[in-house]
Order: C-alpha cells, then structure tokens, then sequence
C-alpha cells in the first residue's frame, strides 16, 4: 500500500533489527501471496497519466509522486496576450502540466467524489459554481511539498555520514504558483448552519475545535479497505469562519476545472487533501497518521488558506 517506502534507507533500518531468516517454504508461500496482490493492485484504477517525464521528474508510479523539471518552472509561463486580461493575471503561474503531484494513497475510483458533505448538508460542484448561491473569489497561492529539496539533505547526511533523512529525493521543482477560484469555506459553513459563535470556537476544557476535512481516498486492497485509515487535515474553526484569511472551496486551478475534490491549507506543511468528500464541524484536532506522526502540527499559518474543491 505504501510502495514509496520500499526504499535502501527503509530496508537499511529493517536490517538491523533482522532477527532470523524464513525458511524456503516460507518465501515460496510470501511469493505466492504477493502474486495475488499484484492481482488486487490498488493502483489499477489510478489515472492514466501518459508521456509526463518531459516535463516531471517522477520519484515514484505507486503511489505517483513527480516534480517539475527546474526547465520546466524557469522557461514555461503562460503567454501574455495583450487583449486578454486572464493571460496577464496567469503569466507568472505555473502551468497545470507542471505543479508537481504529491500522492499517498490509490486515487478514489472514478477521480473522487463531486460534493462535499458538511453535517447533515451536502453541496455539490454545481452549488459551489452557481454564483447566485455563492460569491466567486481567486487566490494565488505558493504551493511546496515540506520536502522539497531533500535530495540535497540527503547527500550532505551521506557526506557527514549522519543518518539519511527518509522521503522521497525531491530536488527543487516540489514547487508552484497556482491561482485557484473558488467561493468561502466560511460561506459554506454558514450555509450548512454553522454560526460564529464564540461558545463554539473552544472545548469546555478550552481546546480550540476545528474543521476537520476527510478525503476519499483510504488504503485499499482488493476487497478490504481501513475506512479509518482516509488522508485528512484540520485546522482552527476559528480560521475557517475568517473571511479575512480566504479560506477557499476551490473548483478551478489556474482557469481550468479540477477533476476531483482537494482541500489545502497554503503556508502549512502536509495539509493538501485530494478528493475531499466531507466536512467535520465542529470537531476536535484530527488525529490522523498523517497529521499526527508525518507535520507534527502544533501552530498553523496566520496568513490565508486555501480549500481546493473538484
């Protein structure tokens, strides 16, 4: 399930704590199994990406994890055409075919879910386009994977002989600036029936409760699937209900429709959640392997979030 972890520095770990060998009748039926696996490969589904080498550097096809070639980023901008005021307000955002792709999990079965459920609400993208339910905004936003560059760490801990920072070896194209349209997560909120009060905004214990956002993607193989397992993020309901920090259901990256759900809070690490399917509010800090054991999070951004949607 996480193939990006079949890697010499995870191996070089097992190894030393290796306490034996298997027996040969043992690795024949280890091999008989993992033949069935293959059989049930929960990235059969995954989108047929084509000829992407020439512009993405891809560190791994299962999950898919690629960066922008740094030729890529330096020489490809949009065309700035005179009569076109959508071409001057796209000319210094990365084209679409060249924002890297950061994956954890086989993409939901026919690209993800096409609403989003708050409570007892649901909204699809229909609702969230009909700008006479909801007004329209844009955001550029920075987008970069937390490791970014880490190919360079990595080659310093081998040099000092210090251990190697696990991940993938990203060079320095994790990276991207990406307009996305679409209407205010607080506007959503408030549709659903949730209102800014300052009693909901804190626990009786006095912990902040916060939005938690849960894609459709989970682990999956074959006929089993950890429903617990979906990649999420959260953050302060506080932030969500904030106009001012823009906080977006987004529907459309750099001029063109999105495919699937996605949900990114931009300046904080590891918070890009693909295929978003529901809203948890309110709610306690999600707890989720990602959030927890991968960012770590203790603090997030005081600048504004974006929500990506479809």
């Amino acid at each position: 399930m996480y193939a990006q972890h079949s890697a010499p520095g995870v191996r070089a770990v097992l190894d030393e704590l290796a306490v034996g060998r298997l027996s040969t009748s043992d690795v024949a039926k280890l091999q008989e199994e993992l033949v069935q696996e293959l059989e049930s490969d929960p990235f059969a589904n995954d989108p047929k990406r084509g000829n992407v080498e020439e512009k993405l550097l891809v560190h791994s096809y299962k999950p898919f994890n690629a960066e922008a070639r740094a030729e890529s980023l330096l020489l490809q901008q949009h065309d700035i055409v005179d009569d076109d005021p959508a071409s001057h307000r796209l000319a210094f955002v990365t084209p679409n075919d060249a924002v890297y792709v950061r994956h954890h999990l086989p993409v939901p079965v026919g690209g993800g879910p096409t609403s989003i459920a708050v409570g007892e609400c649901r909204f699809d993208v229909a609702d969230l386009m009909d700008e006479s339910k909801f007004r329209r905004h844009r955001v550029k936003a920075v987008l970069q994977c937390s490791g970014n560059r880490r190919s360079e760490a990595q080659r310093e801990a081998r040099e000092l002989e210090l251990p190697d920072p696990q991940g993938l070896p990203w060079k320095q194209g994790a990276i991207a600036n990406v307009e996305w349209e679409g209407v205010l997560l607080a506007d959503v909120l408030r549709a659903a029936g949730v209102v800014p009060e300052k009693k909901m905004m804190t626990t009786n214990d006095g912990y902040e409760r916060h939005v938690q956002f849960a894609g459709a993607d989970v682990p999956r193989v074959g006929d089993w699937k950890d429903e617990t397992g979906f990649y999420g993020a959260s953050i302060p309901l506080r932030h969500a209900l904030d106009v001012n920090r823009e906080v977006l259901v987004a529907f459309r990256m750099s001029a063109f429709c999105r495919d699937s759900l996605l949900v990114d809070s931009c300046g904080s690490i590891c918070d890009i959640v693909r295929h978003l399917c529901r809203l948890v509010v309110p709610s306690k800090q999600i707890s989720n392997h990602q959030s927890v054991v991968v960012t770590r999070r203790t603090a997030w951004p005081t600048h504004p979030c974006v929500i990506f949607s479809a």
